[in-house]
C-alpha cells in the first residue's frame, strides 16, 4: 500500500490547526508559530495574485536567505507560480542575465540589494521582499494593481 506524503502547505494548515501557538520558525531572532506562518503565507498568497501571479506565472527572487523566501515560496505553491532563486552574491550584469532568462514576471528583492535590482527590473515589476508583510491588504479589487 502507497505511503501517502502531505505537500508542506498541508502540513502547515493542519499544525496551524492543531497547534496555533506554537513555534514553527525562527530566524534572526525573530518567532513565527504555526498560525503566524500559515498567516503570512496567505497574505503572501493574495499579495501575489493582486501582482498578477497566479497559476503558470513564474517571478525570481533576489535575496539573502531570510524567512520571507521560505513565506515566499509556500505561497508560490499556494497560487500556483513558480519562484526562482537569483543567488545574491552574482554580480549586477550577471544577476540581470540570470533574471532574463528566468522569464520572471516580477521579482523580489531585498533592500540590500536595491541597487542591483534596479540596474535591470522595471520598477512596476519590482517589489521590496519584505512587502509582503507591510504591504496594506487591498480594501477591493479595484485598488489591486492590474497585471
Amino acid at each position: 500500500m502507497p505511503h501517502h506524503c502531505p505537500d508542506a502547505l498541508s502540513l502547515i494548515t493542519h499544525w496551524a490547526r492543531l497547534r496555533p501557538y506554537q513555534v514553527a520558525l525562527f530566524s534572526a531572532g525573530e518567532a513565527l508559530t504555526f498560525a503566524g506562518v500559515f498567516a503570512l503565507v496567505e497574505r503572501a498568497a493574495i499579495h501575489l495574485t493582486a501582482f498578477g501571479l497566479g497559476p503558470a506565472a513564474s517571478f525570481a527572487v533576489l535575496a539573502q536567505s531570510r524567512t520571507e523566501i521560505l513565506l515566499l515560496h509556500y505561497a508560490a505553491l499556494r497560487v500556483g507560480s513558480t519562484m526562482i532563486l537569483i543567488d545574491p552574491n552574482l554580480a549586477a550584469d550577471a544577476a540581470a542575465m540570470a533574471y532574463a532568462h528566468s522569464g520572471a514576471q516580477a521579482l523580489f528583492y531585498d533592500a540590500a540589494l536595491f541597487a542591483t535590482a534596479r540596474e535591470f527590473c522595471a520598477p512596476s515589476a519590482c517589489h521590496p521582499v519584505g512587502e509582503i508583510r507591510t504591504r496594506p491588504w487591498p480594501s477591493a479589487l479595484a485598488d489591486w494593481p492590474t497585471a
